[in-house]
């Protein structure tokens, strides 16, 4: 999925710095099911779904590929979404160019074993680092039953900032250093989302908010990668190269 974003005119916005030189938005509004009162507020999302479901996997195929779309001029950076550590190790010992951003699941509920954005891989020998981690549903799923919003810590911390919870969940992922893109589609709370600039959650705040305990993950690939007699990969934790230590329970 691709988004390109416009903010509103006369809003605030910060930008992270890819390791090509170009900007990504800190903040890119997730508007897939919105219509068309999302661009009244001056922003625009450009969706590309999945298309198909892949049988086999081909990941060196399939980034050499990608490469190919750079030097012809097509796209300037490459991004990855919902890699395991694993495999992004993998990836990056046969990667010509680099991902500039690694997407994935981020909110306060940390798995055993996860990309920080600050980490160095190892790649034929040499330190590789410089993505940008990108979070999606930093405020939970509507198919998630856990209520991140109303989470008593993200309600208190959110209280003494006189923020909404959505801002300060939103805030406590772009001061862990990843960009963002929040899913909404009522316009006045799009515009709240962005909002997020000018202040900061305070260490003793920030460090409640890092350990939620609750865990899950929204999107286990089932439906997709996971097919138990022919592959590629015939069960949710061989998907997620058995990374998420005990077993965890998974949002239906």
């Amino acid at each position: 999925m691709f988004r390109a974003t416009f903010t509103p005119e006369g809003e605030k916005m910060e930008y992270f710095r890819l390791m090509t030189g170009q900007l990504i938005p800190a903040v890119g509004l997730g508007t897939w099911k919105s219509g068309p009162e999302a661009r009244s507020i001056g922003h625009f999302a450009y969706e590309m779904e999945q298309a198909g479901h892949p049988k086999k996997g081909d990941m060196k195929g399939v980034w050499r590929e990608m490469e190919r779309l750079v030097s012809d001029g097509l796209v300037r950076d490459l991004g990855i979404c919902n890699l395991t550590v694993t495999k992004l190790t993998k990836l990056l010992n046969f990667a010509h160019i680099k991902p500039s951003v690694c997407q994935v699941l981020k909110e306060p509920t940390p798995i055993p074993k996860e990309i920080n954005p600050k980490t160095c891989f190892k790649a034929n020998g040499d330190e590789v680092m410089a993505f940008n981690q990108q979070a999606y549903s930093p405020l939970g799923s509507g198919g998630d039953k856990r209520d991140l919003l109303n989470d008593p810590v993200v309600v208190r911390v959110a209280r003494k900032l006189k923020k909404s919870p959505a801002q300060t969940l939103i805030k406590w992922a772009l001061q862990r250093g990843t960009s963002v893109i929040p899913k909404s589609t009522n316009p006045d709370r799009i515009k709240e989302n962005i909002q997020v600039f000018g202040w900061d959650i305070p260490e003793e705040d920030f460090n409640a908010l890092s350990t939620i305990k609750e865990q899950k993950r929204i999107l286990d690939g089932v439906i997709v990668f996971v097919n138990k007699k022919d592959g590629p990969f015939k069960s949710v934790e061989e998907l997620w190269d058995f990374e998420d230590g005990p077993p965890i329970t998974f949002a239906p």
